[in-house]
């Protein structure tokens, strides 16, 4: 296992900064994630770890060993890449004992790690298979082994499972973490797909423009983000502004168009008196028939209802014109659109604007 820690990382391509100041630390054996929108600098993040891209500025450290100058096939890292990358003349037992044949190992104990990796990823009984008669999670699948059969210090994933149907991501996700789990490898995952990184990081680091916006366990990242854009990345929110009336203890009390609510205060200084952010999780408002509410119950009317399969997604049109989606439980058929209704808010959110 390794730790890998990244101290000021710059990368500029001219007049373009991709990333800026980046400083992180990733633990012996964690599952770490990069989650973030297209064009954040996390895939750069990582090719920089890996060694193909050479910063600008900062460094990058296994075990406390700089890596500066180190080529990428000196830095023990197993790279899963997004679009396979498998040679297409070779078998599935070339395929993955490639980075074995280019370490010199030996015929007897190169058979062996193959098919103990091959075995790792249930692909064991496929190595004489070209590429081109495996379907692209049995690809992928054979790209993890290619990985792992090094035995690397270091795994790195480059959004994996973007090539997937959603089905089949699901079911590989978890295989993928239970890997990592029994590997305990030092494991750096890139994705903008935040149901992955909720359900498989230890950590996750939410990158904006080139730098660290919040680094942080899941539960952390969802409860107590610290900007309205780590609550909207990390799931849905909907948001509405309004101004703070007034603090009570650890919740203040947001009064707007929309009504009023009490919420929590997770980033930002919130004063009284300022304009504010109020935020909701759609899973944490609740239809409660038609009629006037106080603090904590919005009115308004069903706009559209979505039937979802296990949820129904209503979008509600608040008095002052904000519109809010509210999750309910699948055969809610209570509240048709048009229904006037009122929405009690179990938890919300308040930024500074």
């Amino acid at each position: 296992m390794t730790r890998v820690r990244v101290e000021q990382l710059a990368v500029r391509y001219g007049p373009t900064t991709v990333l800026d100041g980046i400083d992180v630390e990733i633990g012996d054996g964690e599952f770490f994630f990069l989650l973030g929108p297209s064009g954040c600098g996390k895939t750069t993040l990582l090719r920089s770890i890996a060694g193909f891209i050479e910063p600008s500025g900062g460094r990058i450290l296994f075990d406390d060993r700089p890596m500066h100058g180190t080529p990428p096939a000196k830095r023990d890292c197993g790279m899963v890449f997004q679009n396979y990358a498998l040679w297409p003349h070779l078998s599935v037992f070339e395929n993955v004992a490639f980075g074995l044949d280019v370490r010199k190992v030996g015929k007897e104990e190169k058979a062996r790690r193959v098919r103990e990796a091959l075995k790792l990823v249930k692909m064991d009984g496929f190595e004489e298979r070209p590429p081109n008669r495996l379907s692209g999670g049995q690809q992928q699948r054979v790209a993890l082994a290619r990985a792992l059969v090094v035995e690397p210090a270091v795994l790195l994933l480059d959004e994996p499972l973007s090539n997937l149907d959603a089905a089949l991501r699901v079911e590989l996700r978890a295989e993928i973490r239970d890997i990592q789990r029994r590997t305990r490898r030092t494991a750096v995952y890139v994705t903008h797909d935040r149901a992955e990184a909720l359900a498989l990081a230890d950590r996750i680091a939410v990158l904006k423009d080139g730098g660290i916006e919040q680094l942080g366990s899941p539960e952390d990242l969802y409860d107590r983000p610290a900007s309205p854009f780590v609550a909207g990345f990390v799931g849905d929110a909907n948001r509405v502004e309004g101004r703070v009336a007034a603090a009570e203890g650890d919740r203040f009390v947001v009064e707007g168009p929309f009504g009023t609510v009490r919420a929590r205060a997770t980033g930002g200084a919130v004063t009284a008196g300022g304009a504010a952010l109020a935020v909701f999780r759609p899973e944490r408002l609740r239809l409660d028939g038609s009629g006037d509410g106080g603090v904590g119950t919005l009115t308004g009317r069903i706009t559209r209802r979505t039937f979802l399969g296990e949820v129904v997604q209503h979008d509600v049109e608040l008095e002052g014109g904000a519109v809010v989606r509210v999750l309910s439980l699948g055969g809610d058929t209570a509240h048709p659109e048009g229904t006037a209704v009122r929405v009690r808010v179990d938890d919300a959110l308040v930024f500074p604007v």
